[in-house]
């Protein structure tokens, strides 16, 4: 058996279902903005996947821009835009799609990206995507450089435990997660997929490495391509308390930092090392402004 870092779009949209509480996160931060301007909200997604968030933010009267790698996942993402339009004409029209890679945002020829946006979203770890701290540097900047004056820049991530104070351990055996149900095949057979994970830590490079293996049922084995397949993403995690040297390397200031969706807001002030990320809070959300808008 081989690993892959390129996940099945399907799988993934099954096996990552999102934080708990981000959803409903987003949600209100539309519905809040939506009371203080008089135009309607344009939003960017970095990193928008089959669209789990993006279709929401679309649904609360946002103009949103959805930007992502596959193309695979944006028709995925497509495919629930035209199912939920059914019920909602108007949403087709608030919703538009970019299939391009966010580590190369500057370099985009005629930018599909050149309005300036109320809000940029980086959400679901995608940050933690980028496997150097120049890289989430680099998109921390050019996030920031495409809001508007009054902008919003947001982004979260898992938070991992101080390591001087929590001992991690890496896995070296698979340990059984979940079993998936998958849209069922062509000749509309059922389709499952055991889900095994494996979780590698390198300290030193703040990277963890996640290896998930599939299976099938014995009966189903020689109908399942991905029988037996290890994937694995591969995260340069941040812990909550370098945030705001990140951003002042990006050219922005943190503006605001909470202890999961909708959690406790933290003193900017204060020592924020001190705070148990990981324990009392599984995430970080932030909020970032220009330091020169």
């Amino acid at each position: 058996m081989s690993a892959t870092s390129k996940f099945d779009p399907v799988v993934y949209q099954a096996l990552h279902t999102g934080a708990f509480g981000d959803r409903q996160f987003y949600i209100s931060l539309i519905e809040n903005l939506k009371h203080e301007k008089s135009t309607s909200l344009s939003v960017l997604e970095l990193g928008c996947g089959s669209g789990r968030i993006l279709i929401d933010l679309a649904l609360s009267g946002a103009h949103v821009t959805g930007l992502d790698l596959s193309e695979t996942s944006l028709d995925l993402c497509r495919q629930q835009v035209a199912t939920t339009s059914k019920s909602d004409p108007s949403l087709e029209s608030r919703i538009r799609l970019v299939c391009a890679d966010f580590r190369e945002l500057s370099l985009l020829p005629n930018p599909p990206l050149k309005e300036r946006y109320d809000l940029v979203l980086i959400t679901y770890n995608s940050l933690y995507c980028l496997s150097s701290e120049a890289d989430q540097v680099r998109l921390i900047k050019d996030a920031l450089s495409l809001l508007k004056p009054t902008g919003t820049l947001w982004i979260d991530g898992y938070a991992l435990p101080d390591p001087e104070v929590y001992h991690y351990e890496s896995d070296p055996a698979f340990s059984p997660l979940t079993v998936l149900s998958l849209p069922p095949r062509e000749d509309g057979s059922p389709r499952e997929l055991g889900v095994e994970e494996r979780d590698q830590f390198d300290l030193a490079e703040q990277r963890l490495t996640v290896s998930y293996r599939y299976s099938a049922p014995a009966q189903e084995a020689h109908l399942e391509p991905l029988h037996q397949r290890i994937e694995e993403v591969e995260h340069r995690y941040i812990y909550p308390w370098q945030l705001p040297n990140l951003c002042s390397l990006a050219g922005g200031t943190l503006n605001t930092l909470s202890a999961d969706f909708g959690g406790e807001l933290l003193d900017l002030s204060g020592e924020l090392r001190q705070f148990e990320w990981g324990i009392e809070a599984e995430h970080w959300v932030a909020s970032l402004r220009p330091i020169n808008p």
